[in-house]
C-alpha cells in the first residue's frame, strides 16, 4: 500500500455516528460509498450500512480538528441538485471544507465504479511520492497536482471495447473529479 490505514468502517461498521466519531479523529478521510444528490441541498448524503445516511448538515455540523484532506470517492459530492438555488454552492465537498478540510477531492457527477480505484492510486501515489521532498503533515497540499495526474492517467489507460480494441474512454470520466 502507499500508506497505513487506521481505520476502516465498513459495512455494518459505517453508522452515522461511528463515522462522525471517526471524522474527529481523522487528518486524513477517504469516503468510498454511494453519494445522494438532493433537491434539499443539506438532505444531500453519503449512503451508509442499511438506510443510515450522514447528510451534509450532519457534516456542516461537525467539529473536525484534524482534518487535512478529504477524498470523496462517491458520486455527486461536488454538484447541486438542479432544483436547488444556483448561487449557493451547498454540497458535500463544500461541506468538508466548511468543517475544517483543508483539502477536498470531489465528484462533478455520477462515477464509473470501476474508475474509482484507478483515480485513488493516481492521487495517492501523487501525493505520497517520496522522491519529493515535502513534510509528511503537508502532503495533503499536493492533492489538486493528484487529481490533474489522475484524470490523465485514466484518459492515457483507455479502455478495452467488446470487440477487444483498445479505444479512448470518455472525457467525462476523467474529467469526474474536482479539488
Amino acid at each position: 500500500g502507499i500508506f497505513d490505514i487506521e481505520r476502516v468502517l465498513i459495512d455494518s461498521m459505517a453508522t452515522s455516528h461511528s463515522v462522525k466519531e471517526a471524522l474527529r479523529r481523522a487528518d486524513w478521510v477517504h469516503c468510498a460509498c454511494h453519494g445522494h444528490l438532493d433537491p434539499k441541498s443539506f438532505d444531500s448524503a453519503f449512503l451508509l450500512t442499511g438506510k443510515d445516511r450522514l447528510t451534509l448538515l450532519n457534516i456542516a455540523q461537525a467539529n473536525l480538528p484534524n482534518a487535512q484532506l478529504a477524498f470523496l470517492s462517491a458520486c455527486h459530492t461536488a454538484e447541486q441538485h438542479q432544483d436547488a438555488v444556483m448561487d449557493e454552492v451547498l454540497h458535500l465537498a463544500a461541506g468538508m471544507q466548511f468543517c475544517g478540510f483543508k483539502s477536498v477531492i470531489g465528484t462533478m457527477w455520477a462515477m464509473v465504479d470501476s474508475d474509482g480505484p484507478d483515480l485513488a492510486t493516481s492521487v495517492y501515489s501523487y501525493i505520497m511520492d517520496e522522491d519529493v521532498d515535502v513534510a509528511p503533515g503537508l502532503r495533503y497540499l499536493r492533492a489538486a497536482g493528484g487529481v490533474r495526474q489522475a484524470a490523465i492517467d485514466l484518459r492515457d489507460k483507455g479502455e478495452i471495447g467488446p470487440d477487444g480494441q483498445r479505444r479512448d474512454i470518455h472525457v467525462q470520466r476523467w474529467v469526474n473529479l474536482v479539488h
